[in-house]
């Protein structure tokens, strides 16, 4: 996927959604640019994407600093930018302490736990009868989060226990 995304010459066009710093404008002419933190890359796809998945492996039970390290970090780098906490911050997570569940701003999110959702069970009951026929539904969201991220550790019998 790395590959395809790198070398796609459509994405050569897509900018980021940045700023000038009017207050780092030099003498020499030099300006430095922030994020803004007010488009849909930070309003939408943050709370509503990467934070979604988030809440479901955690729901799984599974280690989000070990298995799904990389969206972990994209969600702390732009929650800081935005000045939000939608997972714990690295400094914040203790023993016992849930990255998702426990994070001020989750309620700002679409992950389960923003909606209340604190287990599978309750995630079921939530859906539709046909949705949980043998299991489907949830095995397409296991499915998804590896797709998503795929990391060794994640890659156990174990995970297939959880469904």
């Amino acid at each position: 996927m790395s590959t395809g995304l790198s070398r796609n010459s459509r994405l050569n066009a897509v900018l980021s959604p940045c700023i000038v710093d009017e207050s780092s404008r030099q003498e020499d002419g030099t300006i430095q640019i922030k994020p803004n933190t007010q488009t849909r890359f930070f309003t939408d796809d943050t709370q509503h994407g990467l934070c979604i998945v988030l809440g479901l492996a955690e729901l799984l039970g599974f280690d989000l600093e070990r298995d799904m390290p990389q969206a972990l970090y994209v969600v702390r780098r732009l929650q800081k930018w935005m000045k939000k906490e939608f997972v714990l911050p690295q400094e914040k997570v203790t023993a016992g302490s849930k990255i998702v569940s426990d994070a001020k701003d989750v309620s700002e999110t679409s992950a389960p736990q923003a909606f209340g959702v604190k287990s599978v069970q309750e995630l079921k009951r939530g859906c539709s009868k046909e949705q949980w026929i043998n299991g489907k539904a949830l095995r397409q969201v296991v499915t998804f989060i590896f797709t998503f991220e795929i990391h060794p550790a994640s890659c156990t019998d174990e995970s297939e226990s959880r469904l």
